[in-house]
């Protein structure tokens, strides 16, 4: 998903809901098409934080559904950095992506979502070795390899 101020785009051929079927909003829509337009086929606008569109939505939702939380755009934000993350984003992706103003900031807030990066690079690295170890072992120069001459 990308999700910004003026309009929320879903790649709909992977959106499902929670019973794993195509989620209706997606319904006839191509991967890069806006979930929801403007009357005029254009972005909504970010509208009026206690009567816009988007409350309007929430609180049609929380009637639909009384188990439902209340959602404001900040928690969107939260998701699409969520949702980078567990793709594969590096931190200086997401602290460009969120506009702040270092890395160390994006860090503060969502490091515990970056918890397999250290045993990736420990895998990684006990690779590296394992490979340079049997490269070592292969060479003769030492007089200890066992390759051919």
């Amino acid at each position: 998903f990308t999700f910004s101020l003026v309009g929320i785009i879903a790649l709909s051929s992977g959106y499902y809901d929670d019973q794993g079927t195509n989620d209706p909003a997606c319904k006839d829509k191509a991967g890069d098409d806006r979930l929801w337009n403007s009357e005029n086929g254009g972005f909504l606008r970010p509208g009026n934080s206690q009567s816009g569109w988007f409350v309007s939505a929430v609180k049609r939702a929380m009637r639909t559904d009384p188990d439902s939380r209340r959602v404001i755009p900040h928690d969107l934000r939260h998701t699409a950095a969520s949702l980078a993350i567990s793709a594969g984003a590096n931190v200086k992706v997401v602290q460009r992506m969120l506009g702040h103003k270092n890395a160390a900031e994006t860090l503060n807030i969502y490091a515990a979502l970056f918890p397999d990066d250290l045993d990736n690079v420990t895998d990684a690295l006990t690779r590296q070795r394992a490979q340079q170890l049997w490269r070592d072992s292969r060479e003769e120069p030492t007089g200890r390899g066992t390759g051919p001459s």
